[in-house]
């Protein structure tokens, strides 16, 4: 389900930047996401993800400073970023609390993994942008998650396109053109708003 408090919708993989540990890496890649800075973000991508967006280099980091940091500036950290090792992996896991414009508040989350020259993300490239378009996008009283992305993902998609960004790649999907996108998430709508009116019912 795509949501505010469950960004992580899309499956794809970073290549995050490479650090003295993992715990270091994975704090200065959600610190990097916050700061919409573009250079460690472009080095964070699979190179999957750099073919199927079809951006390079200098499209993907004009793309970051025009769209993604204006809007992930309007997000304010609460908190400190806090990690911890992830033993099984030999990674690290990390998060940090957020309050969007509208006041709701929500997790950043990041993980990584060793690779060779550095450290692989487990964190969607996908669940960044969508943070980022919904902090554009403020909540309505009584709103469902998924009504809310629908709502979004509808207006955004054409501030998102004059950036090249056609469609959203996963690992589960490849990539999905925009109208497939949206269609699934009409989907996860009436999926929604039929259970609620089911809790609705039983609590007559």
């Amino acid at each position: 389900m795509i949501g505010v408090a469950t960004i992580g919708v899309f499956a794809l993989g970073w290549t995050c930047v490479s650090g003295p540990s993992p715990e270091r890496a994975v704090r200065d890649l959600i610190s990097a996401e916050l700061a919409g800075d573009a250079e460690p973000i472009w080095a964070s991508l699979q190179d999957d993800e750099r073919t199927y967006y079809g951006l390079d280099h200098d499209r993907f980091c004009q793309f970051v400073v025009s769209y993604l940091r204006p809007r992930m500036k309007r997000l304010q950290q609460e908190g400190q970023i806090t990690v911890s090792s992830v033993a099984g992996t030999k990674g690290a896991r990390g998060s940090v609390h957020v309050i969007m414009p509208d006041g709701e508040r929500t997790l950043l989350r990041g993980e990584v993994v060793p690779r060779s020259g550095g450290f692989v993300s487990t964190e969607p490239f996908s669940a960044l942008l969508l943070m980022a378009a919904l902090s554009s996008t403020p909540r309505i009283a009584g709103e469902l998650h998924a009504e809310r992305t629908y709502r979004c993902l509808k207006a955004e998609q054409a501030n998102l396109e004059a950036y090249g960004i056609t469609g959203i790649y996963s690992e589960q999907y490849g990539l999905e053109s925009w109208d497939a996108t949206l269609k699934r998430q009409a989907v996860r709508v009436s999926i929604q708003q039929a259970r609620q009116s089911n809790a609705a019912n039983r609590s007559r």
